[in-house]
C-alpha cells in the first residue's frame, strides 16, 4: 500500500513540475493547469486505487486483513472517480453561471 502512495506521490510531483514550468503569467491559464492537474490527479489515482485494490482483494484469503484493504481500496478509488466527474460537474455550472452573470 505505502509503495502505491509512493508512486501516487512521485507522479504527482512529475506533474506539479510540469505544470509549473509551463504556466504563464495569466491567472486563468494557472487556474486552467490547476484544475487539469486536480483532474488528472484523481482520474488515474482512482483508477490506480481501484485496480489495486481489486488485485489485492482476489488474490487474498477469505476474510483476511488484506482482503479488507483491498476493499477499502475499491471503495476508496470509486470515490475519487465519483469525485472525479462531481467535480467537472460543479466547475462547469460555475463556469455557466459566472459566464452568464458578466453577459456573456
Amino acid at each position: 500500500m505505502s509503495e502505491l502512495a509512493n508512486t501516487l506521490f512521485y507522479v504527482s510531483t512529475i506533474l506539479s513540475d510540469t505544470l509549473l514550468s509551463t504556466w504563464s503569467s495569466s491567472t486563468e491559464d494557472k487556474l486552467q493547469l490547476v484544475y487539469f492537474g486536480m483532474k488528472l490527479t484523481l482520474m488515474y489515482g482512482g483508477l490506480l486505487t481501484t485496480a489495486g485494490g481489486v488485485i489485492m482483494w482476489f488474490s487474498a484469503p477469505t476474510r483476511s486483513e488484506r482482503g479488507m484493504q483491498g476493499k477499502y481500496m475499491i471503495i476508496s478509488g470509486f470515490a475519487m472517480i465519483i469525485f472525479y466527474f462531481g467535480s467537472s460537474i460543479f466547475i462547469n455550472f460555475l463556469q455557466v453561471v459566472i459566464w452568464e452573470s458578466l453577459g456573456f
